[in-house]
């Protein structure tokens, strides 16, 4: 159930620290990005 706690973890994050927890968000989404990315392989 990895799907349905990231949902609830970001409730939680949004209650407590406000508006910012999105931006956090956004922020591992690029990192994610870039970091899966760099596992393609080069032509």
């Amino acid at each position: 159930m990895i799907a349905a706690g990231i949902f609830s973890l970001s409730g939680v994050a949004v209650a407590r620290i406000g508006s910012s927890a999105v931006i956090a968000f956004v922020i591992v989404a690029i990192v994610a990005g870039i970091t899966a990315a760099s596992y393609q392989p080069v032509p």
